[in-house]
């Protein structure tokens, strides 16, 4: 009898939406699908090519857009809820605004950094949050996109808020799009007790799938994760959209009004000073790689010659040198008590340096023959060359250009 009551309602809907869907021959209805950014502002400059990135996706929306776009993101802006967090997500929200977003998903990693922090980032956004909230927040549940009422819902509320979402867009005459905080198999599911919905954007990580996916007329998509491709979909009527996935990699140049946006957040990263906030902790004292030098003399020259040698200078040639997220991987011992504060206070900790990969050496460097240092392999360097810095990286390949005794 539910699944029975539930199709009619689908019919129901797409009686009284059909008006305001393209016919043959008119202007589409595009939607663009993105979020789950986790605070990747921009793609890491060490990835090569480098993909993702706000400023890239507000290049692509705009090559795309048609007269006829929603705009929809899934909310997740950031995933801690440090200073930077907050200067991260207020860049989000502004950036996204300017690339004319329709509907942004009040994810509990928002709501985390606090109601005023919700605040602002709602007003950044032009008022385009929804799903469920605090009640003195005052952020709807749905909000009209197009031919299109879009909700949120969380993996623990999830068949309750779809259902509301699809008795509210059948009383309206449109055609219910849910962003879910949840994985594949819960989309799955909700599109099989709800036939009605028409779009479900859930959560995913890594690349979004290169073929669309639906259960019966449902459509079900996700931007993956750390801003690296767009979703987009082209409505026209009611036949399939067509299915899209565009991966933001140099193709497409840096917006020029987010550049502006991106440059206001760098500067207020360098004002207060983040960089001398970054948590530390406790550690024996470093050497630098002078001292290790000079008893490691092989090593020493095998080591001048690689980038690692020089990597402090790439974050100064970018300006993202007052970057914790970046600096961490580019110094030696940034997260230690004793390790790298400024090239000015502590020259002799700048770069990629021996102590990176076999931790601090002072009591080495001063007893030799009674203190060894550690033999590593490759799990130091796994910390920062990652699959999403570093995607191509192979230890077993990259060794021989570094090997030293």
């Amino acid at each position: 009898m539910r699944l029975a009551r539930l199709s009619a309602i689908g019919i129901a809907v797409s009686g009284l939406a059909a008006s305001l869907w393209p016919r043959s021959g008119e202007e589409p209805v595009t939607v663009f699908v993105s979020g789950n950014l986790a605070g990747t502002l921009t793609p890491c400059g060490c990835t090569k090519p480098m993909a993702g990135g706000l400023l890239r996706r507000a290049t692509a929306i705009r090559a795309y857009r048609t007269a006829r776009t929603v705009v929809l993101d899934t909310g997740g802006f950031v995933v801690g809820h440090l200073r930077q967090d907050e200067l991260k997500a207020e860049t989000i929200a502004e950036g996204l605004a300017a690339m004319g977003i329709n509907a942004i998903h009040l994810t509990s990693q928002e709501i985390a950094l606090g109601e005023g922090n919700v605040l602002t980032l709602n007003r950044l956004a032009g008022d385009a949050f929804l799903g469920e909230a605090p009640s003195e927040l005052s952020i709807p549940r749905h909000r009209v996109c197009g031919p299109f009422l879009v909700g949120g819902a969380h993996e623990t509320d999830a068949l309750p808020a779809a259902q509301a979402l699809v008795d509210a867009a059948r009383e309206q005459g449109l055609w219910p799009a849910l962003l879910l905080h949840a994985p594949l198999g819960v989309a799955e599911n909700l599109a099989r007790e709800l036939p009605a919905l028409r779009l479900v954007v859930y959560r995913s990580s890594g690349e979004p799938p290169l073929r669309a996916h639906s259960v019966g007329r449902t459509w079900l998509t996700t931007p993956g994760d750390q801003g690296r491709s767009l979703v987009l979909l082209r409505y026209r009527g009611d036949a399939p959209p067509e299915y899209r996935v565009l991966p933001l990699g140099p193709e497409y140049a840096a917006d020029p009004t987010l550049t502006a946006i991106y440059g206001v957040y760098q500067e207020r990263v360098r004002e207060e000073r983040l960089l001398e906030a970054v948590p530390r902790t406790a550690s024996e004292a470093f050497s630098g790689n002078e001292r290790c030098g000079s008893c490691h003399q092989q090593a020493m020259d095998v080591w001048k010659k690689s980038p690692h040698a020089r990597a402090l200078a790439t974050l100064e040639k970018d300006t993202h040198d007052w970057d914790p997220d970046c600096v961490g991987c580019h110094v030696v011992g940034l997260d230690k008590r004793g390790g790298f504060r400024s090239r000015a206070e502590t020259p002799h900790l700048t770069d990629v340096g021996c102590e990176s990969c076999h931790g601090a050496g002072e009591r080495h460097s001063l007893r030799p023959y009674q203190v060894k240092m550690p033999k590593v392999g490759q799990t130091p360097c796994l910390t920062c060359h990652t699959t999403q810095t570093s995607p191509h990286f192979d230890f077993h390949k990259m060794w021989p250009t570094l090997e030293h005794k």
